[in-house]
């Protein structure tokens, strides 16, 4: 069983379709402080015909949530996802159906088509739109934001329902209630505003008071602040509270969920799947690399290597990360105590929803 679940679970699927990405994030893993490419990634990419693969009808008209998002690509992105969403939602047609992008790829008409399948109570597509015209870009990089107003216009003229998402820095903080009123007024469903912990290495706990912006070349061409209104920090930020001792409390099982990258591996999460591909380096490394080498190597949990079920029913990996989670084990794993564990909840800090 997947580290004591029920064996009829997971409920949700969260799902990486691709690795590829059209923006250039100083603070994404996907590049290094957002010029060169993670030296890990290779433009893996799960296809229609993959992910017909991977996951059978029985097991898709189980979930009651499917979440395209990931560590590394932006699932506009990958060239069947309107393909993939519509071959889901006539196999199920009730489960939540969820993605997150820039939003700045693809023509409206795509984005139409998709809003059609996005029409159900707890469907959503998260549109991450950092501030105004003016602000927006300063992070998210190479996307347009009026690009983006469009795309999003076109989706809810489909049906579907959007979200906005506004990751407040020093440079966009004064545009938060403008924002929020545009928000509604275009007929966003939802306007959250996130804050960032990544201003505090997790490796070393020191905080940085600017982080820098640099292009192909790794040279420095500006730097983003954290907040200076104190209610749009991350309390991680404020108390520097990313210890690596507590008991975890797996989100993963709470919420029936797994997931699986582009590359067709399957984790717990995202988080711990990030783990492996540090962006500082051309090795896997850390915890999570050590416990899948000991259990045989990623290809044991690789769905292009063995079924889902088997995965789930009896991966060495999964039940040996499950074993560390504990205190009569020893600390760790660090991913799993930051996001999980009982003393810091640096997730769910991130976020405050509003609905319109």
């Amino acid at each position: 069983m997947l580290f004591g679940m029920d064996p009829r679970l997971p409920h949700k699927l969260h799902l990486e379709l691709t690795e590829r990405c059209n923006a250039a994030c100083p603070m994404c893993a996907r590049r290094v402080d957002g010029g060169q490419l993670n030296p890990h990634l290779a433009d893996r990419e799960i296809t229609r015909a993959l992910f017909e693969q991977f996951f059978n009808r029985e097991f898709l008209q189980h979930l009651i949530e499917l979440r395209l998002c990931g560590n590394f690509g932006d699932p506009a992105v990958a060239q069947d996802t309107l393909a993939i969403c519509e071959h889901f939602r006539a196999i199920n047609p009730s489960a939540a159906l969820i993605m997150h992008t820039n939003g700045s790829v693809r023509s409206s008409e795509w984005w139409f088509r998709l809003g059609r399948l996005f029409k159900g109570k707890h469907d959503a597509v998260l549109f991450a739109l950092d501030g105004l015209q003016d602000t927006h870009s300063v992070y998210r990089r190479d996307t347009s934001w009026q690009r983006i107003i469009e795309n999003a216009d076109a989706f809810m003229r489909g049906g579907g329902n959007a979200h906005w998402v506004f990751l407040v820095f020093e440079h966009n903080q004064h545009q938060v209630d403008e924002a929020r009123t545009l928000a509604k007024t275009l007929g966003f469903r939802q306007f959250t505003l996130k804050f960032t912990k990544r201003f505090r290495s997790h490796r070393t706990g020191k905080l940085r008071s600017r982080y820098p912006i640099k292009d192909q070349t790794q040279a420095v061409i500006g730097y983003i602040k954290p907040p200076s209104i104190p209610t749009y920090l991350n309390p991680v930020v404020t108390e520097g509270s990313l210890t690596h001792i507590g008991e975890v409390c797996c989100r993963a099982i709470l919420n029936s969920e797994i997931y699986v990258s582009a590359e067709g591996l399957v984790f717990p999460c995202c988080w711990t799947a990030s783990a492996i591909y540090p962006a500082t380096t051309t090795e896997d490394r850390g915890e999570i690399g050590d416990l899948i080498r000991l259990a045989g190597g990623k290809e044991t949990i690789s769905l292009k290597n063995h079924s889902l079920n088997d995965i789930l029913q009896a991966n060495t990996f999964l039940t040996g990360l499950a074993s560390r989670w504990h205190h009569n084990a020893e600390p760790g794993p660090a991913i799993c105590v930051r996001i999980c564990g009982q003393t810091v909840d640096a997730f769910k800090a991130q976020f405050q929803h509003q609905r319109l």
